[in-house]
């Protein structure tokens, strides 16, 4: 209130009552007038104090920090963070790293594209004469062969046909620039566009390894090292050698974290002296500067020789800090790490992050463990200190959730115990008393204390489906225990063995009919079983398979549909999280989009049996492309090349599969995963990964808007038609990536699947009044038993 008004009222207030009944009148209009504008006031006041109040968002509990989505796959409570609130305006995501990393989830920012399937395209009624009824015939049949393919084409509109150009172009670029060259329409498949989006991020997620995850782990690590090698310096000077399990739990903390810096460090070789200034696959000299520590003479030659038997990476060794026998060929890099020195170096650092700090020491209830008490208990003491000093350093935590959370999403990891459980565990069990206090030997209780310690830390669960380990078998037990980084994991493992057993035998006669790709016999003309699952398997996890005959024959085993609907009910608990969480789901989940458009009102030819052949191997091409490393892409100037047709006019009969919901379904989760580097800070150290993710995003958009063109029967303008042809060329391969992935069912069988270059589609589509050939590249899926 102000001054003027409360000396106002309380003259007013005290002015006695005046026999003059005007004035009184006009006293008591000023003094009502005053007391409405008080009240004015207040309520301003009170509506402006609560609209700036902060909104109360319910709180996240991440029950695992590999990003365990489903709160209903996780048991144990660890630390509280807000999530985005509902509606939370996400434009400036950069700055919502600072203290909460850990709460971002990928889900935060996905919004499910609507789709309007209310359109009718352009079509014509099978069968058709393709000899005579095809404008373009006589020009594609004398550039290839088509005469084994007449009859489907006549009778369903479309076919798949073995790459007649494999020896030349056996890619996807390389495919579409031939078809240029030879004047034929190109068909944008969704084969295409799918591959296209996945190498981008495939790609995209190299360059972040390569140019924030490497230096980001770098300052992790010299964080620990700093803290832990000081600790166990100052510890050393005050008691000297003796037989302590704290002090050698020090020392052995120092000695990991100066493991990973000596493996990070750029070696002589890897260091671009000015030989070749342009040579960005090696470090430069300044950087061999910048990334240099100081190795504590105490642990130097443990250090070393540990790093030494890392990069032979040739066999089984006793480990100079773990005190164990290692099989060091775990350390092998793949190739797509050695061609460049960060990634070949970051690629080891992780390595030694999935190191296994073990929860059990070897005795007759495990047989298999590592250690013996005495060793295993200078482990479990570096274990809680590593998970006490992650704990206490806020901004360790945050870059280290960020380096976790993309490494979840694009390579897998398995969700099982990290440091945040321990920590946890350590303070449920044992409050304010301090690490040095539990693990010292002159701790008279410390086995029971101990055997307090391992059984909270198996109280916590998590979800089989993405690859904890059993607690009640006794032969995983070796493998339980804290991991800074988890080891990769795809929910294959879990699926293809919750499909396949001994107690799954078939039921039909084996010896009348050829066994399905999925059986084993345990001898000739005895038991036949399922032992593999298949891909159909996977794909009928997000759409019925019922109908495809393959699927029929690898199903027909006796409990098969009961193990199938356990694994369906499990599934069934998929929040939107879920799906989002990893690049697994996520593509399944696109993959559903995908097979799940209407038929009603599509093209001709999709709507017969050759089609569905052909959506079903999109899908199982989608998935098995998944799994394998990327294309190394260059861009390829159009303007240059010779791929334009003779007459370096733009083909008018250029086409792109009509399916919206895919397109836009790709959008979606390319504008989630631009928003989550942006949130988590990773997109400032790399103009590459933020230009590819705006171009891909760019083409998705402009595919969508053809598309919507193409639904609506416009007519494309030339800018259309123009795109079509430089996106389908827009790229060369210059390095190919993997071909096959394995997939194993313990104690059983395994299954390749493989992507053997490309494959031919070709379709007649009406354009206006005339019928055309068109063609473009589809996966070359194959599926075999190894």
């Amino acid at each position: 209130m102000s001054k003027d008004y409360e000396d106002n009222f309380d003259d007013y207030s005290q002015t006695e009552l005046s026999s003059n009944s005007s004035n009184f009148l006009k006293k008591l209009i000023i003094i009502a007038a005053a007391i409405i504008v008080v009240l004015l006031i207040i309520a301003f006041v009170v509506i402006l104090i609560f609209s700036k109040a902060p909104k109360k968002s319910d709180p996240v509990i991440i029950d695992d920090p590999s990003l365990i989505e489903d709160t209903a796959t996780g048991t144990g409570k660890l630390p509280e963070f807000g999530g985005l609130e509902d509606g939370k305006d996400t434009s400036d995501k950069g700055n919502f790293l600072e203290a909460n990393a850990e709460s971002l989830f990928f889900a935060d920012f996905y919004t499910v594209p609507s789709v309007d399937y209310n359109y009718k395209l352009n079509t014509y009624e099978l069968p058709v004469n393709v000899k005579a009824d095809i404008k373009n015939y006589p020009h594609v049949s004398k550039q290839l062969e088509l005469e084994p393919y007449i009859y489907q084409l006549n009778s369903d509109g479309v076919v798949i046909i073995d790459n007649p150009f494999k020896k030349e172009a056996d890619d996807f670029y390389s495919s579409y620039r031939k078809l240029r060259e030879l004047g034929i329409p190109v068909f944008i498949t969704s084969d295409f566009i799918s591959y296209y989006q996945q190498n981008i991020l495939k790609q995209s997620f190299k360059e972040i390894e390569k140019s924030v995850f490497y230096e980001n782990l770098w300052n992790i690590s010299e964080k620990m090292y700093e803290i832990s090698s000081t600790r166990y310096r100052t510890h050393y000077a005050e008691k000297g050698i003796t037989n302590d399990p704290v002090l050698e739990g020090e020392r052995l903390t120092a000695s990991y974290f100066a493991t990973i810096l000596e493996l990070l460090k750029p070696m002589e070789n890897q260091i671009n002296r000015g030989t070749a200034l342009n040579d960005d696959t090696k470090f430069t000299e300044q950087e061999a500067q910048d990334y240099e520590y100081m190795l504590l003479e105490y642990i130097r030659d443990d250090v070393l020789r540990e790093v030494e038997l890392i990069r032979k990476a040739s066999g089984i060794s006793k480990s100079h800090i773990f005190l164990q026998d290692i099989d060091y060929s775990y350390y092998k890099i793949p190739e797509s790490y050695q061609k460049n020195s960060k990634l070949n170096n970051f690629y080891l650092a992780t390595k030694m992050l999935n190191h296994l700090f073990p929860l059990y020491y070897r005795n007759e209830t495990c047989l298999e463990c590592a250690l013996d008490k005495e060793d295993w208990r200078i482990n479990i003491t570096a274990a809680n200190i590593i998970a006490r000093d992650f704990q206490e350093n806020q901004d360790v935590k945050n870059e280290w959730a960020a380096i976790y959370k993309i490494i979840s999403f694009f390579s897998g990891l398995r969700q099982e115990l990290t440091y945040l459980h321990f920590d946890e565990a350590f303070r449920g069990v044992f409050g304010d008393r301090t690490i040095e206090d539990v693990f010292s030997r002159d701790n008279e209780t410390w086995d029971e204390d101990h055997l307090k310690l391992q059984e909270k830390i198996v109280e916590y669960k998590f979800s089989y489906l993405e690859g904890s380990l059993d607690r009640n078998e006794s032969e995983l037990k070796n493998k339980i225990g804290m991991r800074i980084l988890q080891e990769n994991y795809w929910p294959n493992d879990y699926i293809f063995s919750s499909l396949s057993g001994s107690d799954l035998q078939y039921s039909e006669k084996s010896d009348d009919i050829k066994l399905p790709l999925t059986a084993c016999s345990e001898k000739r003309g005895a038991r036949v079983f399922r032992c593999v699952a298949n891909g159909l398997d996977v794909l009928n996890i997000v759409y019925p398979m019922s109908e495809n005959d393959k699927y029929i024959e690898n199903t027909l085993y006796s409990n098969f549909t009961v193990r199938r609907d356990l694994l369906s009910n499990e599934i069934s608990k998929f929040n939107l999280n879920s799906w989002q969480s990893n690049m697994y789901w996520s593509t399944l989940d696109t993959i559903s989009v995908f097979l799940n458009v209407p038929k009603e009102n599509s093209l001709v030819f999709m709507d017969t049996e050759a089609w569905r052949e052909k959506t079903t191997n999109t899908a199982l091409g989608i998935w098995t492309n998944l799994h394998l490393d990327s294309d190394i892409l260059q861009i390829n100037d159009v303007r240059t090349t010779s791929g334009f047709d003779a007459t370096g006019e733009c083909n008018e009969y250029n086409y792109i599969e009509p399916n919206q919901a895919l397109v836009q379904e790709l959008i979606a989760k390319t504008n989630m995963l631009s928003d989550m580097l942006v949130a988590l800070g990773l997109t400032k150290k790399t103009n590459l990964v933020t230009g590819e993710f705006k171009e891909l995003n760019r083409n998705l958009m402009t595919l969508s808007e053809i598309i919507q063109k193409e639904l609506n029967n416009e007519v494309l303008e030339k800018g259309d038609c123009e795109f079509i042809e430089e996106f389908a060329s827009n790229y060369i391969v210059v390095d190919y990536g993997e071909e096959e992935h394995i997939i194993k069912v313990e104690n059983s069988g395994a299954i390749k699947e493989r992507i053997d270059g490309v494959n031919m589609l070709s379709a007649i589509k009406k354009f206006d009044e005339s019928k055309v050939i068109i063609m473009g590249p589809v996966f070359n899926y194959q599926e075999s038993r190894r």
